[in-house]
């Protein structure tokens, strides 16, 4: 999959991509859902950092923030980012990673949580009605990708690695899927940015 934008600023509020494989064209839209203080439209950038290169980009939210007195506001799982895949072209396979699902907890030296950019990443894989979706998870990983069991870490590296990378592999001529992306914690920055990367992403087309 080649991306058509080189966009290496994160927080350029991009809600659209588009890329080509061979006889295949793919156009990416990102929407967001939420109430709650601190959920704005965030970004999805095709985005180079990480030393990764640049066949890939990330799905940015900002963090929904924390009651003023510091508890977790009711229904912040109910505030996320939809990003929808769709092909011009049926699709009979698709592998791609989900890098950095991780758990920015950031613990002080007396062992209280900084809640500054506190977050907690979700990512769930809603597919297309005949698409099966199966993924390899790296060791630090839980979850079946669902709405009901999303995958999430075990552990609490912020980082890109190994260990927080999902391998997605879809299958079942389709044409569309979305990725559904959120966190059960808040934060008190107003300001503060989680993402995950998609990358490696590779398509094998239908005939027709």
């Amino acid at each position: 999959m080649t991306w058509a934008a080189n966009n290496n600023n994160a927080d350029s509020n991009n809600t659209t991509q588009s890329g080509t494989v061979a006889g295949n064209t793919i156009s990416v839209v990102t929407s967001y859902t939420g109430t709650l203080g601190g959920l704005a439209p965030g970004n999805m950038a095709n985005n180079s950092t990480g030393g990764v290169g640049l066949n890939n980009f990330e799905l940015v939210n900002v963090i929904p923030q924390l009651l003023s007195n510091g508890s977790q506001p009711t229904g912040i799982a109910g505030n996320f980012s939809t990003t929808t895949f769709t092909f011009t072209k049926l699709v009979s396979s698709l592998t791609f990673s989900i890098e950095d699902i991780d758990h920015n907890y950031n613990p002080q030296p007396n062992g209280a949580a900084d809640s500054t950019t506190q977050f907690f990443d979700q990512v769930a894989i809603l597919p297309a009605t005949g698409a099966t979706v199966s993924a390899v998870l790296g060791s630090q990983l839980t979850g079946s990708g669902t709405l009901a069991s999303p995958w999430r870490t075990t552990g609490r590296a912020n980082s890109y690695i190994a260990e927080q990378t999902a391998t997605v592999t879809i299958t079942g001529g389709f044409k569309s899927f979305s990725i559904r992306y959120w966190t059960t914690e808040g934060a008190t920055s107003a300001n503060a940015n989680m993402w995950v990367r998609i990358r490696s992403m590779t398509v094998s087309s239908c005939s027709t």
